[in-house]
């Protein structure tokens, strides 16, 4: 029962992505239109837990919906990398720790009736901090407003009052809650 691709036009590329849109045929014989949204990378999903039991949340500003939301950092897998060291690259990035103790705790795809792209969620512990790692630069890259920990029942907390809403940063903290607990 697959569709088949009759034709293919690119909308827009660039190093993150490739729009295009496609035209395709059912097994029923309906004809239509899709538009893709090819990711280059897949990403991997940080659950950085301190020695309090905080997980770490960003705040980052998202020019499409002009909104700082509160997600888990989120790290682009890039070619040939290895998911697991793009975790520990991100939490040296983003958070300025290095992670002694690293599991993987499950995978999703965001949206895949739209996006080609999986996430890879990790649980990372055993933080040892690292002096000046993140620096102003990283964070205005980054779009990154600020960094903070939080327990789990704050987050649930912010859940709830809507104050976590990123679709990724759900899904990963969804996966960490039940993941063997």
């Amino acid at each position: 029962m697959h569709w088949k691709t009759l034709s293919k036009q690119r909308l827009h590329s660039d190093k993150w992505q490739d729009i295009t849109l496609n035209t395709f045929s059912t097994p029923n014989g309906i004809t239509g239109t899709y538009v893709a949204v090819n990711k280059y990378h897949d990403s991997a999903a940080i659950i950085a837990r301190n020695n309090h039991h905080e997980v770490a949340l960003i705040s980052v500003y998202r020019y499409v919906i002009d909104e700082e939301v509160w997600q888990v950092p989120l790290e682009a897998i890039e070619q040939n990398e290895d998911p697991m060291q793009a975790a520990k690259r991100g939490a040296k990035e983003e958070l300025g720790v290095w992670p002694q103790t690293i599991e993987k705790i499950g995978e999703f795809y965001p949206d895949p009736g739209m996006l080609k792209q999986k996430a890879t969620v990790y649980e990372l512990t055993d933080l040892e901090p690292l002096h000046d790692e993140v620096t102003h630069e990283v964070l205005e890259q980054e779009m990154i407003v600020s960094i903070q920990w939080f327990s789990l029942e704050k987050i649930e907390e912010m859940i709830t009052n809507r104050q976590v809403k990123d679709g990724w940063t759900l899904s990963a903290l969804h996966l960490y809650k039940n993941h063997g607990r």
